[in-house]
């Protein structure tokens, strides 16, 4: 993989990464999965990514046992650190992309979610419940519109 600017991810995205390892220790997995990096989004329920899920309408009981059903069998005992996979190498690539896509300075957990809808493609725990990349992309498009509109109608200190 090639290496990735991880100054960029926010303190919130850079905590889906802990998590995501430790998410992967756990259920006894050698390297983290893009379900790891699902369980670990999870872990920030008041962040832009988990919100957009809820306004998405899909219930975040249901994407929890749908990461973890995702996971493959234990195999054995994993020592930190953890590689990521191909595809969660994927999607950690694609969050950066997202990014620029956005016209954002960081990776946020925002980035991290439509990544991770763009690795699964129409087959994975998120849109096996209904999440879809594109309403997803328009209300975190909203979300950083209304927040550059209250930003600037600040007045300046």
């Amino acid at each position: 993989m090639t290496s990735l600017d991880y100054t960029r991810f926010t303190t919130l995205a850079r905590k889906i990464l802990i998590a995501a390892q430790q998410e992967a220790l756990a259920a006894g997995n050698p390297e983290i999965l893009p379900a790891h990096l699902l369980l670990g989004l999870l872990g920030q329920p008041q962040s832009l990514g988990v919100q957009t899920i809820t306004v998405l309408g899909v219930p975040l009981e249901s994407v929890r046992a749908a990461g973890t059903a995702a996971l493959p069998p234990a195999a054995g005992e994993a020592r930190p650190p953890l590689p990521f996979e191909a595809s969660a190498q994927r999607v950690l690539a694609l969050s950066f992309e997202e990014v620029e896509r956005l016209g954002h300075r960081y990776v946020g957990t925002e980035h991290i979610l439509l990544a991770l809808l763009e690795v699964e493609n129409g087959f994975g725990p998120l849109t096996a419940l209904g999440a879809e990349k594109a309403p997803a992309a328009a209300h975190i498009a909203a979300v950083h519109a209304a927040h550059a509109e209250r930003t600037a109608a600040q007045p300046p200190s």
